[in-house]
């Protein structure tokens, strides 16, 4: 289904014309209309202060009673200007309804979502999310993937004694994905992440601190159908693409292979507020450790990292106006070491020995975002503008180090600018959203250099560098770092279901997404398309 921009955006200009001329809108001062059928269920999630936090006791702080939705949606993807492990021709559907509610002093928090995914001429990865990990398991034989998955996330806040919060968040996803021709290959995922928190009210000032556990855990298992001898290339990737490469025989298919990290840490949070105005700080330590590879019956890797994060919103309402400035920022330093062993058999039993840790690969990541919102009109459920200024930098640096005296290293820099505009028009017995985003990210640095240990001295044979497959890092790299703009498109149709006990909104969402870089030599094509449409009921 290859989309044809320009019909799509004269389409969407004439519709902004009409209803800018011809429909009889009505003041937000005047309506009368229940705030539940004004109510956009992601607007109000952004707009409050702890709903992002991961302590859950924050749920408390919501400003509304209850906001619910229901949602069937579909989405279709085409354009090869996409990640490695992507596909340039995909499709999914699926179901989801989320929910707040306050019963009494607690609050509930509630979301289930039913996803299932398409992706034709799939390669490059085994896993469902690759960019997890430090290390990645492939084949480079081409397929149809199909991967369906199921989430599942509540909390709830409550207090336990004057001026005193206590909450608790579960996250939880579960997927399966299978290849569809040999050579094929099943990933089944498990990730579960909760938190537990206090927050203590005094004054002006909410202070919070809680604890924080992950785990995602992914097993790949390759096999054939066909009953022959035929090989396979295989891969397992150790950084900056670089690993072993081998051809997989009948012997080699059908071992488990299993990746999985854990985390643990905890947030402490401060909040100042005073009338209108809300200053909002959380900063959370994460340590992860991993644990990848073949599996038990094979050689596998070990990896660790330390994670810092900070979140901070600044709000300031009145009447008319409301600002929201909001600030992230995530440091990451990760490394993987390969474990030496060797194995025998003596008397009929294996024994393996091992022999410690050599460093492999590592990895620092920095990244800061910012964002200024502005929301003009006298309903904060449903303003009649929404305007927002959106600048991100991130800066990576790599290095591999398989083999001694050999290491590689790669670095870059990337700068992003985004900007929306939404507005709404609100008439007797439904609303009209238009949205328009656009930006530019562009990025900068040094794809890979080769360096010599210092100390290395005699003569270094060329045959000992690991393989590499420098195809896929400079696909890689010149997706992150080309010049690309993007742009997006919406529309939201919603009409107003008013009864005696009930009220809300029947809505249709649709939008239209393209992203298009200045040069693409290492893709097939320059852009990529993304269509969306969801139907649903919010209440």
């Amino acid at each position: 289904m290859k989309i044809k921009q320009k019909y799509i955006l004269i389409v969407f200009a004439l519709s902004l014309f009409q209803l800018t001329t011809g429909i009889k809108t009505v003041a937000q001062e005047a309506i009368k209309v229940q705030d539940k059928c004004l109510y956009h269920f992601d607007d109000l999630k952004r707009k409050q202060t702890w709903t992002e936090s991961y302590n859950g006791a924050g749920l408390h702080f919501i400003d509304f009673p209850s906001s619910s939705f229901i949602e069937a949606y579909f989405g279709k993807n085409n354009g090869s200007f996409v990640k490695y492990y992507d596909s340039e021709n995909s499709f999914n559907y699926g179901l989801r309804s989320s929910s707040y509610t306050k019963i009494k002093k607690t609050t509930f928090f509630g979301k289930v979502d039913y996803n299932n995914f398409i992706g034709k001429e799939m390669t490059n990865s085994g896993l469902i999310y690759p960019e997890r990990y430090l290390m990645n398991v492939a084949n480079d034989n081409p397929a149809e993937k199909r991967k369906e998955s199921y989430k599942l996330n509540g909390g709830f806040a409550t207090p336990i004694a004057k001026k005193l919060l206590f909450g608790f968040q579960i996250n939880y996803e579960t997927a399966n994905m299978a290849k569809m021709k040999d050579l094929r290959h099943q990933t089944k995922l498990l990730d579960f992440e909760t938190t537990a928190g206090f927050i203590w009210s005094k004054g002006h000032f909410n202070f919070g601190a809680n604890y924080y556990y992950r785990k995602f855990h992914e097993e790949v298992v390759f096999s054939k159908v066909t009953d022959d001898e035929a090989l396979f290339n295989g891969y397992l990737y150790k950084g900056l693409w670089f690993g072993i490469f081998d051809d997989w025989a009948n012997e080699a298919l059908n071992l488990s292979r299993p990746f999985t990290d854990v985390l643990n840490g905890g947030s402490v949070q401060i909040e100042y507020v005073k009338d209108n105005f809300r200053f909002h700080n959380e900063i959370t330590y994460k340590f992860q450790e991993g644990m990848t590879g073949p599996g038990a019956d094979r050689a596998y890797s070990e990896s660790q990292a330390d994670i810092l994060e900070y979140k901070g919103i600044l709000q300031y309402e009145q009447d008319n106006l409301r600002h929201y400035l909001r600030l992230k920022s995530k440091y990451e330093d990760a490394v993987s070491f390969d474990k030496v062993t060797n194995s025998e058999r003596i008397g009929g039993i294996t024994v393996v020995y091992y022999y410690g840790l050599n460093k492999a690969f590592s990895r620092r990541n920095y990244n800061i975002n910012a964002q200024y919102e502005l929301a003009i009109g006298s309903l904060k459920c449903n303003p009649d503008w929404n305007i927002s200024a959106e600048y991100n930098y991130l800066s990576t640096a790599s290095q591999s180090s398989l083999i001694a005296p050999f290491y590689f290293s790669q670095d870059y820099q990337i700068h992003s600018f985004a900007g929306m505009a939404r507005k709404n028009f609100l008439f007797d017995k439904g609303m009209i959203d238009l949205s328009l985003s656009g930006g530019y990210s562009n990025g900068s640095g040094d794809r890979l250099s080769r360096h010599v240990s210092p100390g290395a001295s005699g003569q270094i044979s060329e045959d000992i560098i690991p393989d590499h497959n420098s195809e896929l890092l400079k696909r890689e790299y010149e997706y992150m770092t080309s010049g690309k703009a993007f742009g997006e498109i919406g529309f939201r149709f919603s009409r107003f279901v008013m009864g005696r006990n009930y009220e809300g909104a029947l809505y249709v969402d649709a939008s239209y997404a393209m992203t298009k870089a200045s040069k693409a030599i290492y893709h097939d094509s320059d852009n990529s398309q993304v269509f969306k449409i969801s139907v649903g009921y919010s209440f």
